[in-house]
């Protein structure tokens, strides 16, 4: 998992990439905002609430 701050986060899965773009937003602060992205990322992974491939419906390489 890589965040990537407005143009959003990348992730690999068995050698699959996959990328989501944010929702637009108006920001106020964003100290912080990557740490809790990436805590609440692996918080789903290591619940099995978040299967690596319904994280993007957009697989951009294999």
């Amino acid at each position: 998992m890589v965040t990537l701050g407005s143009d959003g986060a990348l992730a690999v899965n068995q050698g699959d990439t996959y990328r989501k773009e944010v929702y637009k937003t108006k920001t106020i602060d964003a100290i912080g905002t990557g740490d809790s992205f990436i805590g609440g990322f692996i918080y789903r992974i290591a619940t099995d609430a978040l299967p690596p491939e319904t994280y993007s419906s957009r697989v951009i390489s294999q």
